[in-house]
């Protein structure tokens, strides 16, 4: 589930989207012991746009904050930990106006983080959820303008 804040003016948008993943679960394998991850993203990007009609093409550079917390599973004590990484992100967005208030988006993006998120059971060399070192995103949005 996300939301998106844009401000637009002639060809130029800035963009800020906020989203929560539902929860993710994994187990090692042959055993109950696992976790339970969340994650709660955050960005804001700056994008030119090639204006047509009805169609504008937008390419967009910026950066997300993302906040994931795994909950260990399947052991006496339950333990939590959480991690923050940045990621630089680009990406293209192709707007549709649908009337002169309403418009349809659709967007795509791929992310570097800046740093490591994975998650280990103690004293087990085994990775039970690692964040993928490059990452694609896509969204399709319907977006009402004031």
């Amino acid at each position: 589930v996300g939301l998106s804040v844009a401000y637009s003016r002639s060809f130029w948008r800035l963009s800020a989207r906020g989203a929560g993943y539902a929860a993710s679960h994994h187990t090692l394998p042959g055993t109950d012991v696992g976790g339970s991850f969340s994650l709660i993203t955050a960005g804001g990007f700056a994008c030119a746009g090639y204006p047509g009609a009805p169609f504008t093409f937008y390419g967009c550079i910026g950066g997300r904050f993302d906040h994931l917390k795994g909950t260990g599973t399947g052991v006496a004590t339950t333990y939590s930990a959480s991690t923050q990484i940045g990621s630089l992100a680009a990406g293209f967005t192709l707007e549709w106006s649908l009337t002169r208030r309403f418009r349809l988006r659709a967007d795509v993006e791929a992310g570097y983080p800046l740093g490591e998120g994975r998650f280990r059971i103690k004293h087990d060399p085994v990775v039970v959820h690692e964040v993928d070192s490059l990452r694609g995103e896509a969204a399709l949005e319907l977006a009402v303008a004031f």
